[in-house]
This record gives structure tokens, sequence and C-alpha cells, in this order.
């Protein structure tokens, strides 16, 4: 394990493990009531909201023995446009 970053609003690890497996994280020292994400590997994996006391706990993250970037950061991840094919659909129909 290799501790990259941290603060109370971004968090970097990266795991390095013998055999795949999985491990769930809890971490404290948070900022209270705030949006975490967790990303790994750069790709978006889940949200949780910190505690009133700055906690998060049960991140499960499933790990292979490849090294894994595990990000947990206040960073939103951005949103897809969200587009209506339902009028193409039926016009195709006609």
């Amino acid at each position: 394990r290799t501790i990259n970053n941290w603060t109370s609003s971004n968090i970097s690890i990266t795991e390095t493990l013998s055999v795949t497996g999985d491990l769930t994280y809890g971490i404290t020292g948070l900022s209270p009531n705030t949006n975490y994400y967790i990303y790994t590997n750069g790709s978006y994996q889940s949200n949780q909201t910190s505690t009133v006391t700055g906690e998060l706990s049960s991140i499960l993250i499933s790990l292979t023995t490849a090294a894994t970037n595990i990000e947990i950061n206040t960073t939103q991840p951005p949103s897809l446009p969200v587009t209506d094919y339902t009028q193409a659909i039926f016009d195709w129909w006609d």
C-alpha cells in the first residue's frame, strides 16, 4: 500500500495485492456530512456521504494483483448527457 495523498477532501492510495480479492475500507478524519466519490483506476465506482463525525465505512473495492489506484474525493464524476431516443425510434417506425 502506498499513500499518494491524504487530506480531508482527497485521498489517493495505490494498492498491490499478491492475490485477487476484495478489501473493505473505513476512513476517518474526513469532512463531516460531505459527499465522497470513490474511483478505481480513474473510473467512478460509487459514492457515500460521510457521517457527522467525518467517517466513511464499508467501502468495498475489488482488487487484482495489478496495482490499483483508489481515489476518494469530493469531485463529482462528470454527468453524461441524457438523450431522448424515443422520438427517433417512433420516426423510424413511420
